[in-house]
């Protein structure tokens, strides 16, 4: 993140827009989902840090669930590492792309 770097805040600001963006366009069945409300989560945390916000804090807190939620790194670390099967994972669910026709796992919200 430029802001990490260089300390902008203007940065950091648009770097909060364009990930909720990213977060409210892909909705919560986007297979990419998890890494977009990541990303939020990381930009809303420098936010609440730089202006101590409570807003910021409080937004962040509920977008981080994916990135910090302890039974879905386990989920992904099992499927990863081939100790389960994803479909036996509790936090992991089949869906199917629906342009590609390709299966892929998402998370359970």
């Amino acid at each position: 993140m430029t802001y990490e770097a260089t300390g902008d805040v203007t940065s950091l600001h648009q770097a909060a827009r364009h990930s909720r963006d990213a977060v409210d366009t892909a909705g919560p069945e986007h297979p990419k989902y998890a890494i977009y409300a990541s990303n939020l989560s990381s930009a809303l945390r420098f936010e609440y840090e730089q202006s101590g916000t409570p807003e910021a804090l409080d937004e962040a807190i509920g977008h981080g669930y994916y990135a910090q939620a302890r039974e879905v790194l386990s989920d992904i670390n099992a499927v990863m590492y081939g100790r389960h099967d994803p479909p036996s994972r509790v936090g992991l669910a089949q869906a199917v792309d629906t342009a590609s026709r390709k299966p892929y796992w998402r998370f359970r919200p």
